[in-house]
């Protein structure tokens, strides 16, 4: 299920922020939490204590924006229930910096919390990270995961240069389901996507105006990946199907785009649309 499609810092009107929720035997897998995800969540017909894995592809506001408001809500949700359920957060280089400050935010909520219901958990005790690696980064009954770090990020020399981004290949017992994350144009990606049965990625169609700065206009066009760009990875790739995430406005001028260079399905996505 997609429960957020929007792509870019700030809130939009007509979708909420990045966010996926793969369900597999039961278990359910949230990748990215963008703003609003607890809403989604609830309209999934879901509590927040009902996750039971959360990956976050990098560390940029709109793939995170809402995961405190996830914790928060997933630690009040079980207060006075036992046992209590834990939760990892698997995610980029400084994952276990955010949960830290996380947990320290949620502090001051259960302060409150614990003192009306009489129960003494921290949230420290209820979340834990799990930073990531290229390769293997987890694996259950259900899923493997696997990460490959991509090309959304240029930081070298700067003072964020150990920050990565990475797209997940999600083996279940049926299918593979590749998120691009956030990501420029990229060879690797398209080997680490190979005949993929669903392809979710990421596609940028904003344009900036005349005076952007030469760091947005240099980040829209090697950061991220144009209606032609996604096209030509979905082929390369040979995926079954594309479905596309992390959008704003998408004409069928865009599709037309992609479909000149893949000849399989293409999704549009929008909130809360199931495979």
């Amino acid at each position: 299920m997609l429960l957020g499609t929007a792509g870019g810092p700030g809130g939009k009107k007509d979708r909420s922020g990045i966010a996926s929720l793969l369900t597999v035997n039961g278990s359910r897998y949230l990748i990215d939490a963008g703003a609003g995800v607890t809403r989604q969540i609830a309209a999934a017909g879901l509590r927040d204590t009902d996750i039971d894995a959360v990956f976050i592809t990098h560390l940029h506001d709109d793939h995170t924006a809402s995961l405190p408001a996830w914790m928060t809500f997933a630690y009040t949700e079980q207060l006075n229930e036992a046992p209590k359920k834990t939760f990892t957060i698997y995610g980029p280089p400084h994952i276990d910096r955010y949960v830290a400050a996380a947990d320290r935010l949620l502090d001051v909520n259960a302060d409150i919390r614990s003192a009306e219901q009489h129960d003494a958990t921290r949230p420290a005790a209820i979340f834990r990270a799990n930073v990531m690696k290229a390769g293997i980064v987890f694996k259950d009954r259900n899923i493997t995961v696997t990460a490959l770090a991509n090309t959304h990020f240029h930081l070298a020399g700067s003072a964020a240069a150990d920050n990565r981004s990475y797209s997940l290949r999600v083996q279940t017992p049926s299918r593979v389901i590749v998120f691009t994350g956030d990501t420029g144009p990229s060879e690797e990606l398209a080997a680490f996507a190979r005949g993929a049965d669903i392809l979710v990625s990421e596609m940028v169609t904003r344009k900036l105006p005349p005076n952007a700065p030469a760091s947005a206009v240099l980040h829209i066009q090697q950061e991220h990946l144009s209606p032609v760009q996604v096209g030509k990875l979905a082929a390369a790739a040979g995926v079954k199907t594309l479905v596309l995430s992390h959008i704003n406005l998408v004409t069928p001028q865009h599709v037309a785009a992609i479909a000149g260079a893949f000849k399989g399905p293409i999704v549009v996505g929008a909130d809360l649309m199931t495979f």
